[in-house]
């Protein structure tokens, strides 16, 4: 059965039937939308009298579905000297097609491919989503054939294996390609391009329908199939294109089309399993053209630099993109010379995830995929974010995807996407009361109880040493549009771990997709151990830290060794300051606080001292400058 638009077996679907809404169809697209983005990269695949659909994705390089190259009746391989690529075909089908063709040099795909379809076990022309899931392939020029009419590709998109895929994200798409449906269209438009309208797409992911424990199928490749409901581009036209909007409004290509009916249509997402097939025919083409980066590492130098290194694979690029993640969309921070292989980024700041990628780009503007992704946290503390809550003296830190941020009077979490998590983390030490209000714009959890063993989805959680908090046996958590709330947290002695979490599910969105922050409050017990507000323990240490103070030794307190001013003894002082006496006669007795440090008020004679932060070693080595008139001093 070669070549032929593949059906996708329903029997065990739960989804229905394109929510009673009209299916989208494809329309016939004008010969001026074949210059245009993305559609001037498609092309008509001929074989033997039968059709299907590809798109260039590299230097010489075209995807397409498997089995538009697999003849699925005697189980063989179609060779590859038989498969015309006519880019840019667009008039009436006549066999062979007129236009100018290209022969490909080889087709890579996965050979267990045939093993899947030959044990399917299905009914004829139906196929199991096992066996779609390998139904991907990537065909490739001879390095010497004529490159000024392929010179022109689509960006790709690559999913993380372990994330869920980009075609989940409702972006605007668009499903392009040759349908051959002589029953439903006009026998004379076969042939000709179409495209459906390029519009937001809802896609259901099959790896929670058919695989939820391991997202896996049968031979352990990530589940990569995606089910557009309610949308139909006829048959005939498998291996066509699937294109999304980038987080730069640019085309990036997503998949290909693999199976459908009337009502659904089925698509191959490309990911890092796809990537090893597109990085194998651009070995065996042997022109190493534009390539995706590899080894991308990342490490935090300081609190306020990230170092990035990756390995140059590329021949032809004429410059690096840098891309960063911080709170929700990507941004290019950067753009490199070719042959670049490191990168600086001195605009990162404390207490936060930050998510790295680089992609190099060509004179004519293609661009290979951008590398994996690498992640960087930076340490220190995020004051800026604690005073936007309302109290600069606390430890605040990011984690999960994306960071939160200030925003509406206090603390936004990042915007993430499906399955993600937005993670803010304080360090405090008890006893006391931890208060804050908080608020939440999501999809609301209407039918979740305590018993019914329902998952809590897009919610803003409220976690204590990595358990979530309990209040009457149910866990303290917000979904829906709820709030402001106030809630007072009573947390016991020793150091903890608070934590505000949004985590969202693989479906619906609502409202702002995010939690919300304000007025968070410490108010010590009468039995703290440290006399500096905001502090927190390092763990299996005598070690105390501060967010504005820094770290401390306090096996000896009210003695404290501070590791850059030395010994210190410690009394609290009215409100959030602290009252610090130094054996130095430089410094004696000094108040100071959350909003001051690191300006001292020395009590001898009045006078306000600036201390250089990072520059003592306990006491040793420290600069100041005295305000009053002293000029600069160290410590000796």
């Amino acid at each position: 059965m070669p070549m032929r638009f593949r059906q996708l077996l329903l029997s065990v679907s739960v989804i229905g039937s394109a929510f009673g809404a009209e299916s989208i169809m494809p329309d016939q697209l004008s010969f001026g939308d074949l210059e245009e983005d993305p559609y001037l990269y498609n092309a008509l695949l001929s074989s033997r009298g039968y059709t299907g659909s590809a798109s260039l994705i590299g230097d010489g390089l075209f995807a397409t579905a498997t089995h538009v190259v697999f003849d699925e009746v005697s189980l063989q391989w179609v060779p590859a000297s038989a498969i015309h690529f006519v880019l840019r075909h667009h008039r009436t089908l006549r066999n062979p097609p007129v236009g100018r063709s290209f022969t490909p040099a080889g087709i890579v795909r996965w050979t267990s491919y045939s093993d899947r379809v030959g044990n399917d076990g299905t009914e004829e022309e139906f196929s199991s989503r096992d066996t779609f899931n390998l139904d991907f392939a990537v065909g490739y020029f001879s390095a010497t054939v004529d490159n000024s009419y392929l010179d022109r590709w689509a960006e790709v998109h690559i999913d993380a294996e372990e994330e869920v895929g980009i075609l989940r994200d409702q972006r605007v798409t668009t499903i392009v390609g040759y349908p051959a449906d002589a029953e439903f269209m006009d026998p004379n438009a076969i042939g000709f391009m179409h495209g459906t309208p390029p519009e937001p797409l809802f896609a259901w992911w099959h790896g929670l329908n058919d695989f939820p424990d391991t997202w896996r199928d049968s031979g352990g490749f990530w589940f990569s199939l995606h089910n557009f409901e309610g949308v139909s581009v006829y048959g005939g036209n498998s291996g066509g294109p699937v294109y999304v909007r980038g987080d730069f409004d640019e085309w990036l290509f997503a998949g290909v089309v693999v199976g459908g009916n009337r009502e659904r249509t089925l698509v191959r997402a490309f990911d890092e399993e796809a990537h090893l097939l597109l990085r194998e025919a651009a070995e065996a083409r042997g022109d190493p053209g534009l390539r995706r980066a590899a080894g991308l590492a990342a490490e935090a130098e300081g609190p306020r630099a990230a170092r990035l290194h990756w390995t140059d694979t590329s021949a032809t690029e004429t410059a690096w993109r840098i891309l960063r993640r911080d709170t929700g969309t990507p941004e290019e921070i950067a753009r490199l010379p070719a042959n670049s292989r490191e990168f600086i980024d001195t605009t990162v700041l404390p207490g936060r995830v930050y998510k790295y990628e680089v992609q190099p780009e060509d004179a004519d503007g293609n661009r290979a995929p951008a590398s994996a992704t690498a992640v960087v946290a930076t340490p220190g503390q995020a004051r800026d974010l604690a005073v936007a809550v309302g109290n600069g003296a606390l430890a605040l830190t990011n984690g999960g995807d994306r960071n939160w941020f200030a925003a509406d009077g206090g603390l936004r979490s990042g915007d993430i996407r499906d399955m993600g998590e937005s993670r803010l983390r304080m360090r405090l030490l008890g006893p006391g009361t931890l208060r804050f209000d908080w608020r939440v714009s999501s999809e609301e959890n209407s039918t979740w109880t305590p018993t019914n063993g329902e998952d809590i989805y897009d919610a803003v959680h409220l976690y204590l040493n990595g358990e979530s908090v309990e209040e009457s046996g149910r866990p303290v958590f917000l979904s829906g549009t709820r709030g402001p709330e106030a809630v007072e947290l009573e947390v016991p002695a020793g150091g903890h771990l608070v934590e505000w979490v949004y985590r969202k599910d693989p479906y619906s969105t609502e409202g702002d997709d995010a939690g919300f922050l304000a007025n968070l409050s410490w108010t010590p017990g009468p039995s703290h151990p440290s006399p500096v507000h905001g502090s927190y323990a390092f763990a299996d240490t005598d070690y105390h830290g501060s967010a504005w103070f820094g770290a401390y030794a306090a096996d000896r307190l009210p003695w404290a060794g501070h590791l850059e001013l030395g010994w210190l003894f410690l009394r609290a002082a009215p409100g959030d300051g602290v009252y610090a006496y130094s054996p130095l006669p430089e410094l004696g007795d000094f108040y100071t606080g959350p909003e001051l440090y690191p300006y001292l008020y020395r009590l001898s004679d009045g006078a306000w001292l600036y201390y250089y932060e990072g520059t003592g070693t306990f006491g040793s080595g420290a600069w100041f400058t005295d305000l009053g008139g002293g000029g600069h001093f160290r410590l000796p």
